[in-house]
């Protein structure tokens, strides 16, 4: 597996962040737990992440209250909810939130695992080499994009591509032409190369 594949959790209960920690770094993801969901955004802001795992049923904030916060500035990170409470209600929220899936405790791992490893393939993390390039393209893509405080339809229209191909582009599923990308680092106001520097 990859091993530039980051996970946040976020769970009151720090045994459940132990068990989770445990189980994900075994599975070969690198793994950053939080008990305080204060912390989520400004873990998001320091670090790249591809998936969060958080916790429904928080004291002081919920889970559902964290999506939405998450949601404002990170519309394409995948996030998996975990609760003891399951109900249709609660599940129909997480999803028009943009919750890619939904985990009922007690925790059974291999369901959990699952759920994590189905979540990333869904939001277009690859584990072929040969595809890593267009991955970390796509990255940085969409690190300048957030830079710049752009949506992805905003920066589709400024650069002149459809809103699907820089969705694309950013998850690494389809390889961007050099002219892509220049209209896109012309929409950014960057030079074409710093999609390159260092690889």
């Amino acid at each position: 597996m990859l091993d530039a594949i980051n996970i946040l959790v976020v769970d009151d209960d720090r045994d459940v962040c132990m068990l989770l920690e445990g189980a994900l770094h075994a599975a070969g993801y690198n793994v950053k737990a939080v008990t305080d969901p204060e912390l989520v955004v400004p873990s998001l802001k320091e670090k790249h992440f591809h998936l969060v795992v958080l916790d429904l049923n928080m004291p002081g904030k919920s889970g559902l209250e964290v999506l939405q916060d998450i949601r404002k500035s990170n519309h394409d990170i995948a996030v998996v909810i975990c609760t003891g409470y399951p109900s249709v209600e609660t599940a129909a929220a997480v999803m028009r939130l943009g919750g890619t899936d939904y985990v009922q405790k007690p925790f059974n791992l291999d369901r959990f695992l699952s759920a994590v490893k189905s979540a990333i393939e869904k939001h277009g993390v690859v584990f072929d080499p040969e595809e890593r390039l267009n991955r970390q393209i796509g990255e940085r893509v969409r690190t300048f994009r957030v830079e710049k405080g752009f949506t992805q339809k905003q920066l589709a229209l400024k650069a002149k591509i459809s809103k699907s191909q820089v969705s694309q582009i950013e998850l690494g599923s389809s390889g961007a032409s050099v002219s892509s990308l220049y209209r896109i680092s012309e929409a950014l106001g960057i030079r074409l190369g710093r999609f390159f520097e260092g690889m």
